[in-house]
């Protein structure tokens, strides 16, 4: 299984769940799936966390799964 840790919690708490459950599943099947590396995941989970915590801010409210549709 994906280290989920990849993607912080207190960013995982920002979002709503509908994209909190999505990244989830993102982490497991980069793991399982494409068989990246740890490294690989937590570079890529770096760069989604920077991602969400700038996307709350500036929507000003946890961002979903259609606000990342709406970008």
């Amino acid at each position: 299984m994906a280290d989920t840790a990849a993607i912080k919690i207190d960013v995982l708490e920002r979002c709503a769940p509908d994209l909190a459950a999505q990244l989830r599943t993102w982490l497991i099947y980069l793991r399982s799936e494409k068989n990246m590396s740890p490294h690989t995941i937590r570079a890529y989970g770096g760069d989604v966390s920077q991602f969400i915590n700038f996307l709350a801010h500036h929507l000003g409210q946890a961002p979903s799964v259609a606000d990342l549709s709406a970008v």
